[in-house]
């Protein structure tokens, strides 16, 4: 698995926490969020990044992971790979 960083917008309410507030305070809004993780899932539609990898002790093997986030790939603004 490689090690990449993903620059990418998420969506938000401009409201956050509170259920109702006066139309002229919803202002448009997204966020900018950027992950870093080991690159699990890659296609069209998606891209899933782990932060936490667990070895076997005996034989060295994957067995858990932790930390997952699936993210949208046409909200990605930037993959860089970190390491191969």
């Amino acid at each position: 698995m490689k090690l990449v960083q993903i620059d990418w917008v998420d969506s938000c309410s401009a409201a956050a926490g509170h259920p109702w507030c006066h139309i002229d305070e919803v202002k448009p809004a997204s966020v900018k969020c950027q992950s870093v993780g080991w690159l699990l899932h890659d296609d069209k539609e998606s891209k899933t990044v782990i932060a936490h990898l667990s070895y076997g002790n005996h034989d060295g093997s994957l067995r858990q992971s932790a930390g997952d986030m699936t993210i949208p790939t046409r909200a990605i603004t930037k993959l860089v790979v970190l390491r191969k």
